[in-house]
């Protein structure tokens, strides 16, 4: 069994730092969903070689075993703090630029990818995927709001996850159902790392787990907006009084949705995040930089009733002295 070093690399305006080279003491990143942005928090020694960032620097962090790092993180400084303890760099995913970034554009008979890649592009964001073939028959962007929050309401329209990659790269796709990889433990094991590659031993990968179950909340239905969607879109449209709704909770009525295949695609995505929700979970693993929010992976030697695939919400890492490197994971039902 060879020895695992848990390493860092930090990257600041082109200069690679590890974390014994750039003096770094910890290394915390946080992954999820929007509207939040990812971000990450680098603490350092005083002398540290990282003490020439400033707000705005460009910033990646690459998190795993020594000389195998992968990145998970990819964006700007947003703060850098001095204490007498050390040097703080706070940073914000490159998608900060959706945030800074305000459009006024009206659009007709469009997809919402068409919208969100223009959207993206106006930043300088890349895109990665952007899934969303629901056809929006007139929506308008205005410059009181950024190009983010436009974004974030279009992910709600068709129950879209709105992520960054590591590189920095916006994704905009639906939600993944599939399997992915187990993550096997028990209560109260002790953590231990295989060598030579190969996966963590039975009952160690997971260390910590706690698993809810609640009542799945009710979805509200959704209605077509005009009586074309009745009748055909070359009839004349007009509001209905008693709409033909999808679903069977409160109505809601989306303007920019003139058809039923558009109206039920939002029913069917608001019936499957109240589905998701009914199961939650927190658990701890052994520190894994490949887990990004949005994927999926299964829960192993827990009670079986809780048993299956989960979806990942949002991950934290950290990389310490105290407890290596260690990833904490926030869980819903896969479907």
């Amino acid at each position: 069994m060879s020895l695992v070093r848990p390493s860092a690399v930090v990257t600041l305006d082109g200069q690679r730092l590890t974390s014994a080279e750039g003096a770094v003491l910890r290394v915390r990143v946080r992954l999820g969903m929007a509207p939040a942005h990812d971000q990450v928090e680098c603490f350092c020694w005083p002398s540290s070689k990282l003490n020439s960032a400033a707000p705005g620097s460009s910033l990646a962090v690459a998190l795993g075993d020594a000389g195998n790092e992968t990145d998970v993180w990819t964006g700007e400084v947003s703060s850098v703090r001095l204490t007498a303890d050390g040097i703080v760099l706070e940073g914000l995913a490159s998608t900060i630029a959706l945030s800074r970034t305000f459009v006024a554009q009206g659009f007709l008979d469009v997809s919402v990818a068409d919208v969100v890649q223009l959207l993206a592009s106006a930043a300088g964001v890349t895109v990665e995927g952007a899934s969303g073939d629901t056809s929006l028959s007139a929506w308008g962007v205005d410059d009181s709001r950024s190009a983010w929050a436009h974004i974030c309401d279009l992910a709600r329209l068709v129950g879209a996850d709105v992520t960054a990659t590591a590189a920095g790269a916006l994704n905009f796709v639906a939600p993944s159902s599939g399997p992915g990889g187990a993550l096997s433990g028990a209560a109260g094991a002790l953590s231990a790392l295989a060598g030579g590659g190969g996966p963590p031993r039975y009952g160690a990968s997971l260390l910590r787990w706690s698993l809810a179950s609640r009542q799945a909340a009710g979805a509200s239905s959704v209605a077509a907006f005009g009586a074309g969607s009745e009748q055909g879109s070359d009839k004349w449209h007009w509001i209905l009084s008693s709409p033909n709704a999808a679903g069977s909770g409160p109505l809601r009525i989306v303007a920019a949705f003139r058809t039923r295949d558009a109206a039920g695609t939002l029913a069917d995505a608001l019936a499957a995040q109240a589905s998701r929700a009914a199961g939650r979970a927190s658990v701890v693993v052994v520190g894994d930089p490949t887990l990004r929010p949005g994927t999926t992976t299964q829960l192993q030697d827990v009670p079986s009733d809780t048993a299956g695939d989960r979806r990942i919400l949002a991950v934290e890492h950290l990389l310490d002295g105290d407890g290596g490197f260690l990833s904490r994971l926030t869980l819903e039902l896969a479907s």
